[in-house]
């Protein structure tokens, strides 16, 4: 049972990944859609060269939802991209905010979320806890646990996490994983800042929680957001600091 639950959680995630991918997708269509009525001129159009097409076929791939790709083409057709010359360059609001330098071959660092589901029983989570305490090589650097009627789903950052990959199969939990953001937070940057420059981007927050302090780190938050490599080039290009895994303990 514990088994089908985190097979059934990690499934969820997947959807709400691709879910969010097909958002960004549709708003990226708009933006070239208006940048159509704007300005520079190009040597091929977007229907010429395939692009727009190969655009709606990826939107129905993600999903199946071929409904989705009919509405894009159905816009083409009524901005009318096939009877331009040299249709205009799409304005891309994000294409200054990282230098040439970082915006290829750039992998910004993750850190490994442990999704730890625990029957919701009285001393569930404190023999997690202890699991992890009574461990010389794996501390929990943070922790949020999410609650429901009958179990608990239990978040874990841990400075080391092979070796609590290890530490939670000898205990027999059932868990998942995921790759999550950690970004340094302090008086200059702000996680108001944070979230705005994310929104700039139109780059979706799935979830968030601090990171416990420590004398590496006094301040840190970790995110779950669509795209990890874009959020980190913005957040590196506006100076705040990404940590990786070592640098939490």
């Amino acid at each position: 049972l514990a088994h089908m639950r985190a097979n059934g959680i990690a499934r969820v995630e997947a959807e709400a990944a691709a879910d969010a991918q097909r958002r960004r997708l549709c708003c990226s269509a708009r933006r070239r859609m208006r940048g159509s009525c704007r300005g520079s001129s190009r040597s091929t159009s977007l229907v010429r060269t395939g692009a727009w097409s190969r655009g709606c076929d990826r939107v129905a791939g993600l999903g199946g939802s071929r409904g989705l790709a009919d509405i894009l083409r159905r816009l083409a057709d009524e901005h009318d991209f096939a009877s331009l010359e040299h249709p205009p360059e799409p304005h891309d609001p994000m294409s200054q905010a990282v230098p040439p330098m970082t915006e290829h071959g750039y992998a910004a660092p993750t850190v490994r979320q442990f999704g730890v589901f625990l029957d919701n029983k009285v001393g569930k989570l404190l023999e997690l806890l202890q699991a992890f305490e009574e461990s010389e090589v794996v501390h929990v650097r943070a922790i949020s646990v999410f609650d429901s009627s009958d179990h608990a789903v239990v978040r874990l950052i841990c400075d080391n996490a092979d070796a609590a990959r290890q530490l939670l199969r000898r205990r027999q939990f059932s868990f998942s994983e995921l790759d999550l953001l950690v970004v340094e937070i302090d008086e200059k940057k702000t996680l108001t800042a944070l979230c705005l420059y994310l929104l700039g981007a139109e780059l979706n927050i799935r979830f968030a929680y601090p990171i416990l302090p420590s004398p590496k780190v006094e301040g840190a938050v970790a995110l779950a957001v669509d795209d990890h490599t874009l959020a980190g080039q913005i957040l590196r290009r506006k100076g705040f600091r990404l940590l990786a895994e070592e640098e939490l303990g």
